[in-house]
C-alpha cells in the first residue's frame, strides 16, 4: 500500500486538533506551516485562488511539511452554493484548493 499524503483531523473547538497537527509536525521534524482560512478568502479580482496558489508554491519548497489550514470551513463549503458571494467565488478558491491539495507528491 502505499502511504497517505494527509490526514484530516476535524471536530469542534479546543478538541486538541492543532496540538495534534503540531505534535505530528515535531515527530517528523517537518516544517509547520499554519493558514488561516479566513485571511485567504478575498473576492476581489481573484486574488483568493492566487493566495492558494501561492501557499502551495512556497510550501514546496519548505518539505518536509505539515500544512496546517485553520478555520477551513471559511472557504470548504458546500460548493456550488455561490450564497451571493460575488460570482461563485467560494467555488473558485475551493477548485483552486483541490487541485493543489491533487499536486502534493508523496
Amino acid at each position: 500500500m502505499l502511504p497517505s499524503r494527509g490526514v484530516l483531523f476535524y471536530g469542534p473547538p479546543g478538541c486538541c486538533k492543532t496540538l495534534m497537527a503540531k505534535t505530528l509536525d515535531n515527530e517528523y521534524k517537518a516544517n509547520f506551516i499554519s493558514i488561516k482560512g479566513s485571511e485567504r478568502l478575498n473576492m476581489l479580482f481573484d486574488e483568493s485562488e492566487a493566495n492558494v496558489r501561492g501557499v502551495f508554491k512556497k510550501v514546496r519548497g519548505a518539505a518536509p511539511y505539515v500544512l496546517f489550514f485553520d478555520e477551513l470551513d471559511s472557504i470548504a463549503q458546500q460548493r456550488c452554493g455561490n450564497n451571493g458571494d460575488r460570482g461563485g467565488a467560494v467555488d473558485r478558491v475551493m477548485n483552486q484548493l483541490l487541485t493543489e491539495m491533487d499536486r502534493i507528491g508523496a
